[in-house]
């Protein structure tokens, strides 16, 4: 994955410090999951409640954004999209694209009609042309840069400043990860722990590169190659929200 910096010695230092590459052992990661199936209303709700904590700070990003003065939602991810089904039935007005690498998923939302004023369609975050959202004034993406390399979240970065489009990035918090690279350097206990883990997984099967977690910093750094503005509104519970524009 490219990284700035990385040329020099202090690149692979800044590098070590601000970023986390996550694996998995699952086999199956990455192919269509039966078990988060949502086949009626009921199951639907039952989504909500457990991913409740995921829009409690919404009304917050709503002030500090302006929400209101947008008129076209998209999603890059993201099912069960609560996050934009609390956005539209807060302003009437919104219009939204969703969409999920896998049609399925986005399909069997779609069936239930509990999303007003909505389109979904199928966007590979990884490959597809964003072209699909030039329609759009506010984009979001819900834990979903983890899978992005620097390129491709600097075609992002591109892409909304040339459409005039807001972005918004909840990404997962290195800074309050278990194992965060300054967790490990400055923890001796936590440092600990991870080599038992280490130790533990040797005899697993081979894990695969699923992603990289990047820091508040690190995400400042990549905007500013492409003279995208940044603003980090702190962290909200697992994510950490990133304003681009």
């Amino acid at each position: 994955m490219s990284k700035p910096l990385t040329n020099s010695f202090f690149g692979k230092c800044y590098s070590r410090i601000n970023l986390l590459q996550n694996y998995t052992n699952n086999p199956d990661w990455g192919k269509v999951d039966s078990s988060i199936d949502i086949n009626s209303q009921e199951d639907y709700k039952r989504k909500e409640l457990i991913h409740a904590y995921q829009v409690e700070f919404l009304p917050e990003l709503f002030e500090k954004v302006e929400f209101s003065s947008f008129s076209y939602l998209g999603e890059i991810g993201g099912s069960p999209f609560v996050q934009s089904k609390f956005a539209l039935n807060t302003f009437p007005n919104l219009k939204a694209l969703l969409t999920d690498r896998h049609e399925v998923y986005w399909q069997s939302i779609a069936k239930l009609e509990i999303l007003p004023r909505t389109k979904f369609d199928t966007f590979d975050a990884l490959t597809d042309d964003l072209s699909l959202f030039e329609e759009c004034d506010i984009l979001w993406m819900w834990g979903v840069d983890l899978f992005y390399d620097d390129e491709r979240l600097l075609n992002l970065f591109d892409f909304v400043k040339k459409h005039e489009i807001k972005l918004v990035i909840g990404s997962h918090s290195v800074e309050h990860l278990k194992y965060s690279p300054k967790r490990i350097l400055f923890n001796g206990k936590t440092a600990k722990n991870r080599l038992r883990e280490v130790r533990r997984n040797t005899n697993q099967p081979v894990s695969h590169l699923t992603g990289v977690y990047r820091t508040s910093h690190y995400y400042r750094r990549l905007s500013k190659l492409v003279n995208v503005s940044h603003s980090d509104l702190g962290t909200h519970n697992s994510y950490r929200v990133h304003i681009f524009n």
